[in-house]
């Protein structure tokens, strides 16, 4: 009920935390991993809070595995968002600026909410956004323990970005020496 999912939301996101400075990874200031509505104190709509739940463990377990992989810094956590009082209505802007980009009747396809589950009813989806810091040994360690252990993790996309960009000078071709001139 949603009691308890306050409760376990409260107290894991604690142990989160807690977990997070004792292995000295930076989180940003009153994180909520990608859970601030109910954070903020907004109550789920009950018959949500069965996905809400699955959905907290899952970024309960996919932290514990960044954490474990000695990640300097967690920078954010995005889930599907997909409860119907969180869902954005696009303002009166936004839909004039896509009225006049689209043509009449043309409308953008939206990105699915819907949970896929396996007709068999073995597994489920989901999809979520984890944006970190680290070092590249930490990053194998990651990659490494997604494709090893449980929950089931299909990687989709990876981006890695080196702010500090180091300069690499390509070195010139040398440039052959002149032929010694022969005598005719």
């Amino acid at each position: 009920d949603r009691d308890r999912y306050r409760q376990l939301l409260e107290g894991s996101l604690r142990k989160l935390v807690n977990d997070a400075r004792a292995k000295s990874i930076v989180l940003p200031a009153n994180f909520a991993f990608g859970f601030q509505r109910y954070v903020a104190g907004n109550p789920p709509a009950e018959d949500e809070l069965p996905r809400l739940v699955d959905q907290f463990r899952s970024v309960v377990l996919l932290c514990g595995i960044l954490y474990d992989a000695d990640i300097g810094e967690l920078v954010s956590v995005e889930r599907t968002v997909f409860e119907k009082e969180a869902q954005v209505v696009p303002t009166e802007e936004e839909f004039g600026r896509r009225g006049r980009d689209r043509s009449a009747g043309e409308t953008a396809p939206a990105p699915s909410n819907e949970l896929f589950a396996d007709p068999d009813g073995l597994f489920t989806k989901e999809h979520y956004v984890l944006t970190y810091r680290a070092q590249d040994a930490a990053n194998w360690k990651v990659l490494d323990r997604l494709s090893k252990e449980a929950p089931f993790v299909v990687v989709t996309k990876v981006e890695i970005t080196n702010p500090a960009r180091p300069a690499v000078v390509v070195p010139k071709a040398e440039e052959p020496a002149p032929a010694a001139a022969r005598p005719t």
